[in-house]
């Protein structure tokens, strides 16, 4: 079993609408996401684990609205479909998730947060307090995370590509 390994392919895509209110102070967004997952299997002994591919299908609906000049409530809830379509879908093969966070702009590169999170993505109903991070340098490396959630990190080559 040392020897075992197992692959990953993944391929996503996403639609995201920006809806911006109130002279810029309030971002509704709506986002479809659409993930495959194929796994290989290497080196196990006897049969291979039976999962051969995931299919996830996602919408995000998203607000994000100032409160004050340094400070911003953002709000996420995210229900979706995770399953490998073997079988008869189930409601294990639902999943919801909600976050919401206080943040605050402490300069143009840098912001803080806090915040709570609610999902059944582990199988279980999960509350968990949530850290929310926004940092970039300025030109072109960006890090936005919301832990532990999600965390992206952004790199532009070239102002150009930026927006």
């Amino acid at each position: 079993m040392s020897d075992a390994k197992i692959q990953l392919r993944a391929v996503s895509i996403s639609v995201a609408l920006p809806l911006v209110f109130s002279e810029g102070r309030t971002v509704l967004t709506n986002q479809i996401y659409y993930r495959r997952r194929d796994f290989s299997y290497k080196g196990f002994p006897g049969s291979n684990p039976s999962i051969n591919d995931i299919h996830d299908l996602n919408y995000t609906f998203t607000l994000q609205h100032g409160l004050s000049e340094k400070w911003a409530l953002l709000a996420i809830i995210t229900p979706g479909l995770a399953s490998d379509f073997e079988a008869t879908l189930s409601a294990d093969d639902f999943n919801f998730q909600v976050v919401t966070a206080f943040i605050r702009q402490f300069s143009p590169q840098f912001s803080f947060g806090f915040g709570a999170v609610y999902s059944t993505q582990f199988g279980q109903p999960i509350p968990l307090p949530v850290l929310a991070i926004n940092m970039n340098n300025g030109e072109n490396l960006r890090w936005d995370t919301i832990l532990p959630v999600r965390s992206e990190f952004w790199y532009t080559p070239t102002p150009k590509l930026d927006g």
